[in-house]
């Protein structure tokens, strides 16, 4: 996977990032993980969580592949990005291939992020996914519709996968 913070793409797992040196903190803050969707800033309506929820559980379904939905107050002290990476870490996403997809949404910082584990980077390299969720969440979010922005950026995420995998 990339460095969030160089995006260097190291040959084998390394526990500390060749370019930069960035290491995994543990994230001792980490919300837990409940379900395909963690809302630990309680924004999304119980009918946005459960529509989020069955999507991300048909893609699973369907693919075979894990894939997580969360929305955090902040990721102060680290960056959006390294807090994605680390929380997709932590949690472990995957599994031991790393074989998921993580959409963040960071609300105070205003961001929005994506990790692929390397078994789903080919189909998903990280400027579709910045294009994406630039282009399709990133606005609704910004209105403060997250029903809406969460569930469109993992449908899409979702339906690129599917596509690729010849699943849709």
């Amino acid at each position: 996977m990339r460095c969030p913070r160089c995006h260097l793409v190291p040959p084998a797992p390394v526990p500390t990032c060749t370019g930069c040196g960035f290491t995994l903190s543990g994230l001792a803050d980490a919300p837990e993980r409940t379900s395909t969707v963690v809302d630990a800033a309680g924004v999304l309506s119980e009918e946005g969580c459960a529509e989020i929820a069955g999507r991300l559980s048909s893609f699973t379904r369907a693919s075979n592949h894990d894939a997580v939905a969360v929305i955090v107050p902040s990721t102060a002290p680290l960056a959006p990005a390294e807090y994605a990476f680390e929380l997709f870490e932590h949690w472990k996403v995957g599994g031991d291939s790393k074989d998921g997809v993580m959409m963040l949404v960071a609300l105070a910082e205003g961001r929005v992020e994506c990790v692929v584990g390397p078994a789903l980077a080919p189909a998903l390299p990280d400027d579709t996914t910045n294009t994406v969720l630039a282009k399709h969440a990133a606005p609704h979010l910004a209105r403060g519709d997250f029903d809406q922005g969460v569930l469109i950026g993992v449908d899409l995420l979702a339906r690129i996968l599917e596509h690729t995998e010849g699943l849709r």
